[in-house]
């Protein structure tokens, strides 16, 4: 699994990694918000039935709207945000996709919510590969894992606080019953609802839908539930929109995507007060000025590689390829899990018993996503080089044998609702560690200064393929004798067979593909890290050329590699160890 390089640690860095911890908390939290936010619309769509009179195909072209603005602008805003600077286009994501969810709360057609709903995913498309991006920034090897493992499990809280904010101010109503279940299930489930989108579809064509009880529903219903003479799911929109808004503020402070250097800092500060300063200042500002001028020369000296093969190397990336073309595959369970509440509900289940079960699985998720965080920093530790790759591939396979046994072994009855929750707290605990393996591959071979752009591609791919999850169970739920309107053990049979196969299937298959970066990532792992190596001496050879001695042998903010002589001299320095001293 390959060794690990023997290195001391000097207490100086610890300390800096430590500080980072607060801009790690503060970038989760706007994430928290932001999928609060992203999942509150759905579990609105039965309010909007209502009160608007939408279709169930027209509430999905709602939410398709806003996924394919969301996916297809990720790229573009990546780059930009590479180009440009990381926390000021998070800021101003987060910023339009407060206005533009708030702007929802005013539409008063269809046509002008979809046009708001597409435009919220432009600001969502900067989130979540740009926050990933600045926490590659703040956070040093070792412990890149735990910090996307909170990243990850503060989604999934988001999701979960946004559904339940939504709900508390609504009233399910008629039909509007399955979408407010189903906009329960995907909350942890690191997908879009993707899987309510395609249940509405098949609803409206009359092949999927869900009695709560006898009688037809009236076409005509009114909203139950005003606030201050306004329409609930207005005003569920209007604040969390603005919470959107106002956490963008906060992401200056929080996200430093971008490392100034002193003489930056002094620079600004003297260009500021030019006009009070005497001729020393005055002089003094000048040379800071030039120094600047130098840094950044040497910067652009030492790597000139043009933008165009930057892009080009990236997707070039093997490890890059085999990891969007696994996720593309294994996602697919997480938008399929969307169906295990309508399931459980079909066994003989109350809702409020299917979703304290499905919240079994969200607890163990959120929490199996920290402690994978915790191990895969460890397993990369120990066995930088293939050690991690087991522990995806592992991740992906020990959760087959959870739903074989969730829905094959066990009987569908309502009497098993406790092993019901058990195995599924289980296998959320065991199964989120290939997303934050791929997370932390991408860190160490892709070019720290176009990681958003990295990241963004990743998550075109994988996130409009792992969409058809959900559409692929109802499909084999239908083929399989699935009937609407009743709840029956062929229906429950029907439903078992399309989520084992739609989520044990996938595993099997991403396992397999996972199986290449055994012999690809080592490779790209080791030229990375020498390539990296040579920008930072290249760097030093012209910083000495330019008469600066080449003694200040400090941290690079893009590449985060401190030179073996560093750790020697700071541990001497430390311990009062003579140059011939050892260190132990």
């Amino acid at each position: 699994f390959g060794t690990a390089p023997l290195r001391c640690v000097p207490a100086t860095i610890m300390a800096a990694e430590k500080n980072h911890w607060g801009s790690v908390v503060l970038l989760s939290l706007c994430v928290l918000v932001a999928w609060a936010n992203f999942l509150c619309l759905p579990a609105l769509f039965g309010e909007l039935e209502t009160d608007m009179s939408l279709s169930p195909s027209q509430m999905a072209g709602v939410g398709v709207a806003r996924n394919l603005f969301l996916f297809g602008l990720s790229p573009v805003v990546g780059s930009l945000a590479d180009g440009f600077s990381r926390k000021y286009t998070l800021m101003l994501g987060m910023m339009w996709y407060g206005i533009f969810t708030g702007l929802m709360a005013t539409a008063q057609n269809f046509t002008v919510l979809t046009v708001f709903s597409g435009l919220c995913g432009i600001g969502m498309s900067a989130v979540f590969p740009v926050t990933q991006a600045i926490i590659s920034d703040r956070v040093r090897e070792g412990s890149k894992g735990l910090a996307f493992g909170i990243l990850g499990s503060t989604r999934a809280l988001g999701a979960v606080l946004g559904t339940l904010f939504a709900t508390s101010l609504t009233t399910p109503h008629g039909n509007s019953t399955v979408m407010n279940a189903s906009s329960v299930t995907t909350f942890a489930l690191y997908q879009e609802p993707h899987s309510q989108m395609w249940r509405a579809v098949l609803h409206a064509e009359g092949d999927f839908t869900l009695a709560e009880g006898e009688g037809e529903v009236e076409e005509e219903q009114t909203p139950d539930v005003y606030l201050w003479g306004v329409s609930s799911w207005r005003i569920a929109l209007a604040m969390i929109g603005g919470l959107t808004f106002l956490m963008a503020i906060f992401i200056p402070f929080a996200a430093k995507g971008e490392t100034k250097d002193p003489c930056e800092e002094k620079c600004i500060e003297g260009c500021r007060r030019r006009k009070k300063m005497t001729e020393d200042e005055a002089a003094e500002h000048a040379t800071l000025i030039a120094k600047r001028d130098e840094e950044r020369a040497l910067e652009k000296e030492a790597d000139n590689t043009p933008l165009k093969q930057k892009v080009k190397r990236i997707l070039t990336t093997k490890t890059l390829m085999l990891i969007i073309c696994s996720g593309m595959i294994g996602t697919m369970p997480w938008d399929a899990f969307s169906f295990l509440i309508l399931f459980l509900e079909t066994i003989g289940n109350k809702s409020i018993i299917a979703g304290a079960i499905f919240c079994a699985v969200t607890f163990g998720l959120i929490v199996g996503t920290v402690v994978g965080g915790i191990i895969v920093d460890k397993v990369g530790k120990k066995y930088p080089l293939k050690g991690r790759v087991a522990l995806g591939q592992g991740g992906m396979l020990l959760g087959i044998p959870f739903v074989v046994a969730l829905f094959l072994l066990v009987p569908p009855e309502p009497k098993w609702d406790w092993l019901y929750g058990i195995l599924g707290t289980i296998a959320g605990l065991c199964i989120p560690y290939a997303g934050l393996v791929n997370t932390c591959f991408l860190t160490e071979v892709v070019d720290p200064k176009l990681l958003s752009f990295a990241f963004a591609v990743d998550r075109l791919f994988e996130g409009t393929t792992g969409s058809f999850g959900g559409l692929l169970v109802g499909l084999i739920a239908q083929v399989t004798g699935y009937k609407k309107g009743i709840k029956s053990e062929k229906n429950a049979e029907a439903l078992a067979f399309g989520l084992l196969v739609s989520t044990a299937g996938p595993w099997v298959i991403s396992s397999i593909v996972y199986t290449a970066l055994y012999f690809v990532f080592p490779k790209e792992k080791l030229a990375e890290d020498k390539r990296r190596a040579e920008v930072e001496q290249k760097r030093k050879t012209l910083s000495m050329k330019l008469g600066k001695g080449g003694t200040e042998e400090t941290e690079s903010p893009a590449t985060g590699l401190y030179p073996d002589s560093v750790y020697v001299e700071e541990e001497r320095s430390k311990r009062n160890l003579s140059p011939e001293g050892s260190i132990q």
